[in-house]
């Protein structure tokens, strides 16, 4: 039986491996921070897209039940004033499926615990070198073990050692020029209904949050920098000073956290996926397409990469099926990679003349166009189905 592995055991590979079920011999390969619980304390924004792959799992309304449902988005200048709202409840019957917040620590229990049924999980070291070794791969990890695979899935972050080892071309990551944090906030009540998520733009920086369960608001921030090296510690003291004149809401949620609950990263891209069409391996999640997170969409299309090469595994060849879903995932991923880029351009523009036209443009899009927008993001519904996979792979 030939040997596939994933390298990586975050939110694309798990689904991956969810997808198919305990029926395919598959090897997830994930380093112990990953195994022990990584991201403990943050939240995730899953999207419609996102949920019908949870809803195929059978693990939807396990997930959604740690969560809130967001039914609107609301995006404010940064003295507080509205300057549109995006009303969801369209986008959300066209697809079945609605818009969440959700602790990740909860989806990722939940789907390590539907792909680790019946399946080989290895809590390795950080793999170090990835070779070609006649028709397979031969990987080394940091304690000296080496482990052959026929066929490869990388699945192995922003920063995948596979994309920039079996590349056929150079991809350099692409620093955007500012940093995102990210933390939780312990805080019951802020006068806002509890279905709306806020996403407040200023010169050259933002705010947003969203309610997450009845205890905790999720919220992030960015603020521009020159260099990604020019990480700004301690986190929380800093952007209390930097968004004290902002609404009082940002004050409030920032003197809610713990700065042990505040992660702080630069904020990188890639011009187009990284997906060749060549060789025995195949890259899903950030490792093809990581991406800005202004669209909200970089654990969601993760996601949906997992669901949709898992579908093409169980009734193809892994060569075949790596290819149909490079084929597939490769122009939508672009247009969502680079929609996004767009948005965190505009949003952080820093003249102040930029950032007023901006906010005018903004409040006199038609509501149409806003939604549109949004739906183009997210795909077509039909393109992944309805079917969990036991039941997919009986009618093959």
């Amino acid at each position: 039986m030939s040997q596939m592995v994933v390298i990586g055991g975050g939110i694309a590979g798990l689904v991956l491996a969810a997808s198919l079920g305990d029926g395919r011999a598959l090897t997830i390969y994930q380093e112990p921070r990953e195994a022990s619980g990584s991201g403990e304390g943050t939240a995730l924004a899953l999207a419609p897209n996102a949920m019908r792959v949870l809803r195929n799992l059978g693990i939807a309304d396990r997930v959604a039940a740690f969560g809130t449902q967001i039914f609107e988005y609301q995006i404010l200048n940064h003295r507080g004033q509205l300057l549109q709202r995006v009303d969801l409840a369209r986008l959300t019957k066209r697809w079945g499926e609605g818009f969440w917040c959700v602790p990740r620590s909860r989806l990722m229990a939940a789907l390590a615990l539907t792909a680790n049924a019946g399946r080989s999980l290895n809590s390795a070291q950080k793999l170090v070198a990835i070779n070609p070794m006649g028709a397979g791969y031969a990987l080394r990890f940091s304690d000296n073990s080496t482990h052959f695979a026929d066929y490869v899935v990388a699945a192995d972050g922003i920063h995948s050692l596979v994309r920039r080892s079996l590349g056929p071309v150079a991809e350099e990551l692409q620093y955007q020029g500012y940093f995102a944090f990210r933390g939780m906030a312990r805080i019951s009540h802020l006068g806002w209904k509890p279905s709306s998520a806020f996403q407040i733009w200023g010169q050259g920086r933002e705010f947003g949050y969203a309610r997450m369960n009845a205890d905790y608001v999720y919220w992030y921030a960015t603020w521009p920098s020159r260099s990604p090296e020019a990480i700004l510690l301690p986190a929380r003291k800093w952007l209390q000073e930097a968004f004290a004149d902002w609404p009082e809401s940002v004050g409030l949620l920032l003197d809610a956290t713990s700065d042990r609950d505040v992660i702080v990263h630069p904020i990188y891209d890639l011009r187009q996926p990284a997906l060749y069409l060549t060789g025995a391996y195949t890259l899903i999640g950030d490792a093809a397409h990581p991406m800005t997170p202004n669209l909200g969409q970089g654990a969601c299309q993760a996601m949906v990469d997992g669901w949709v090469l898992g579908s093409y595994l169980r009734r193809q060849s892994p060569i075949s099926a790596f290819r149909r879903y490079e084929e597939e995932r490769r122009p939508h991923v672009a247009q969502v990679m680079h929609w996004s880029r767009q948005m965190g351009r505009a949003i952080h523009v820093r003249p102040r003349w930029q950032a007023c036209s901006r906010n005018l443009v903004l409040s006199r899009t038609p509501h149409w166009m806003m939604q549109a927008v949004v739906g183009r993001t997210l795909g077509r519904p039909e393109s992944l189905g309805s079917l969990r996979p036991e039941h997919a792979s009986a009618g093959k």
